[in-house]
């Protein structure tokens, strides 16, 4: 009788499991974890000019609701079991002999750090390297796409090589936009000498298949007398009298 009510209890275990992976929570699970091993890997591609060495890591798990949430004004069968959670981890490229690393061969390796340990221009670059990982993601997912990207203050709290990797990456995504069009009015062109048919059947491919939000202008809002006057192409002067900014 002990035997079958292990066999029992430890089928009851798999299909509970089964019904958490295959039903609706396990779908939203699914749909989550592949969303943020995408944003994972954009957020990269940008802490890679940003930031060399540093990573920022995704994952969701799962934990119990609150008993606050459990004894709401819901119903009892509108009221989840557990809840998602993000939890965002930083590993950074360590030299040998750091105390930080786990590194013992001489070599680089890498150490865990807390959000709150990175220092303010640290966190900045992480941060806006997420932003901009997760406006790529909406607009390769989603087809929300803008090509102005206006970004306020974001050079605070950055030193010289800080900013200088924010003009760099910035210039870098204006000019991939740039390269990108003349690629596909060439290539539009060609079509249009062939047959009017197969031009506007490439333009449609070519303004819905770039997966990655079109940037052809960037406005950094900058203090007056900052790295942005020196590193940007153009630069319009606001002042602010009597409340209005002219």
């Amino acid at each position: 009788a002990a035997e079958e009510a292990s066999l029992a209890s430890s089928a009851a275990t798999v299909a509970a499991e089964v019904d958490a992976a295959f039903g609706a929570a396990g779908a939203r699970s699914l749909a989550l974890e592949g969303a943020l091993a995408e944003l994972q890997r954009r957020t990269a591609e940008h802490l890679e000019v940003l930031s060399p060495g540093t990573a920022l890591h995704l994952s969701a798990t799962r934990a119990p609701v609150s008993a606050s949430a459990a004894s709401s004004s819901l119903r009892a069968d509108q009221v989840p079991r557990d809840i998602e959670r993000i939890t965002k981890t930083i590993t950074v490229r360590t030299l040998a002999g750091d105390s930080g690393g786990n590194n013992s061969s001489g070599g680089t390796g890498f150490a865990s750090r807390s959000l709150r340990a990175l220092s303010g221009g640290e966190r900045r670059r992480v941060a806006l390297a997420f932003a901009l990982g997760f406006a790529d993601l909406a607009a390769a997912r989603g087809r929300l796409s803008c090509d102005l990207l206006v970004l306020d203050e974001v050079l605070q709290h950055l030193d010289d090589a800080g900013c200088a990797a924010v003009a760099r990456l910035l210039k870098g995504m204006v000019a991939a936009e740039a390269a990108a069009a003349a690629a596909a009015a060439a290539g539009e062109g060609a079509a249009d000498a062939s047959s009017t048919s197969s031009s506007s059947s490439s333009s449609s491919l070519s303004s819905s298949s770039r997966g990655s939000s079109r940037r052809r202008t960037v406005l950094v809002v900058a203090q007056a007398a900052s790295f942005a006057e020196r590193e940007f192409d153009a630069i319009d002067v606001v002042v602010k009298q009597g409340g209005v900014s002219r």
